[in-house]
């Protein structure tokens, strides 16, 4: 069901956004 917003936070992740 929130699979959209796992799949958003994987991006983020591998972007970056999620380590700063």
């Amino acid at each position: 069901s929130s699979y959209i917003i796992e799949a958003i936070r994987e991006k983020l992740e591998r972007d970056g956004a999620i380590g700063q």
